[in-house]
């Protein structure tokens, strides 16, 4: 177990947005509803809303498909390219005001839970200060062991890797037209160094669990 998690309260951020500075006029959105027209249309003037018009001949007319909205009735607002919004003019579009007391004009406010981290101390760091100095050395030694058992385990699979390349090295001089075939290479040479990378991430956890208990261990020795 880490000695540290993620702040719930900030997500990890540290900080929490100020609501003081929040736009009231767009609700923190940067955009308003566009006044020159409904949902980013307006009525197409030159057929009045009719998507047709007529064609006066010398002894008949005729309707045509509007030009303009081409049988739509509506066309697209100018004013915001049919998106139906325009940006706040009280804000410029950030959301926020430019001037406020309460975050400094940051629009952050520190954690408190975090301090401004991001991170709290786990459950288990904090449980690790109730246990007696010989529990505690227990469960280093115990990580400690893990760690060198695992360290074995990269090795031996190194190797493995290593035979694996040299192996196919080999075969490749030998029939070079296996460079066209990639079922031909040997399976391990994809899932070995996975492999090696999920031991590495255990053993970084592995030491940062006996940092924390080394560290309780120093705390209770003062």
């Amino acid at each position: 177990m880490p000695r540290y998690i993620k702040c719930s309260s900030c997500n990890g951020h540290g900080y929490l947005s100020c609501d003081d500075c929040l736009c009231q006029t767009c609700n923190g959105k940067g955009k308003v509803n566009c006044s020159n027209c409904i949902d980013g249309y307006k009525p197409c003037e030159l057929c009045n809303s009719t998507g047709q018009i007529l064609q006066k001949r010398l002894f008949f007319s005729y309707s045509k498909p509007c030009p303009v909205c081409e049988g739509a009735k509506k066309i697209s607002c100018y004013f915001c390219k049919g998106s139906g919004f325009v940006t706040c003019s009280n804000c410029k579009g950030t959301g926020r005001m430019l001037s406020c007391s309460t975050c400094n004009s940051t629009q952050k406010i520190q954690c408190e839970d975090c301090a401004g981290t991001g991170k709290i101390e786990s459950k288990w760091f904090k449980s690790l200060t109730s246990l007696p100095i010989d529990r505690l050395h227990f469960e280093y030694k115990k990580r400690h062991g893990e760690v060198q058992t695992l360290k074995i385990d990269i090795s031996r699979l190194s190797r493995e890797l290593a035979d694996l390349d040299n192996w196919y090295d080999r075969e490749l001089q030998a029939k070079p037209y296996m460079a066209y075939h990639p079922g031909a290479y040997p399976s391990g040479i994809d899932s070995i160094p996975r492999e090696i990378r999920g031991i590495e991430n255990r053993i970084n956890e592995l030491e940062d669990e006996m940092e924390a208990i080394d560290q309780v261990i120093n705390a209770q020795w003062k």
